[in-house]
């Protein structure tokens, strides 16, 4: 991340949701947020090095949550929408 310019602003001190947080960093690749937009190679290289590599497994527990619904729910969408993603990648 240091390497993109990707830091935690220094006014933020309260704890960050890391998986919230590793897709706003993906956004802001896309997007430029963090200079240039980034070419698909490299928000492939961070997708598979901080996104790709657990997200799933996280979105697949958060599925089972029992004690919260919306949780579930949550959960379904992320397991989802991370399988388009890889499906995605895979094409670049």
């Amino acid at each position: 991340m240091a390497r993109l310019g990707i830091a935690r602003r220094d006014d933020v001190s309260e704890p960050e949701d890391n998986i919230a947080a590793l897709c706003e960093m993906m956004a802001g690749l896309i997007v430029g947020d963090f200079g240039d937009g980034a070419d698909l190679a490299e928000q492939k290289r961070f997708f598979n090095a901080h996104v790709g590599s657990w997200a799933k497994v996280f979105f697949t527990d958060l599925e089972g949550a029992r004690a919260s619904v919306f949780y579930a729910y949550i959960g379904q969408l992320g397991a989802a929408f991370m399988d388009v993603e890889e499906q995605a990648f895979e094409m670049v």
